[in-house]
């Protein structure tokens, strides 16, 4: 009977240290599974920033465009053209605040790219312990 005994406490032992591996895959595999998601997350924060960078140098040139256009107008025809410029003056204000929301929108992009780097970073950090 001690012997049925021992044989029994190996098994056991035998059978919690394959629920202590399998639980272990289980774990690495799902660190792995969020890590590909936050590699793809980043990736397409990269993209959608790129993306921003190039409207914001557009609109940034766009402003520049029309403050010429309001200075040339204003130098040439500042009596005559009041109204002219003024829609101008709005349209100049519009572009800028379309700029100024478009670098908003950015800089939440980068906060969030900065957040998935440092979970990826943490999941990297636990799949290597």
């Amino acid at each position: 009977t001690k012997l049925e005994h021992v044989r029994g406490m190996v098994r056991q032992v035998r059978s919690n240290r394959e629920a202590q591996e399998n639980s272990l895959f289980q774990g690495v595999a799902l660190l792995e599974d969020q890590h590909q998601t936050l590699k793809q997350e980043w990736y397409q924060q990269c993209c959608e920033e790129f993306t921003l960078r190039e409207e914001l140098e557009r609109m940034d040139r766009m402003c520049v465009e029309e403050a010429e256009k309001i200075a040339r107008v204003g130098k040439k025809w500042a009596a005559q053209h009041l109204v002219s410029q003024q829609r101008m003056r709005e349209h100049l204000a519009e572009i800028v605040k379309r700029r100024n929301d478009l670098q908003d929108k950015l800089l939440d992009i980068q906060n969030a790219t900065h957040n998935v780097e440092m979970k990826s970073d943490g999941l990297d950090q636990q799949m290597e312990a």
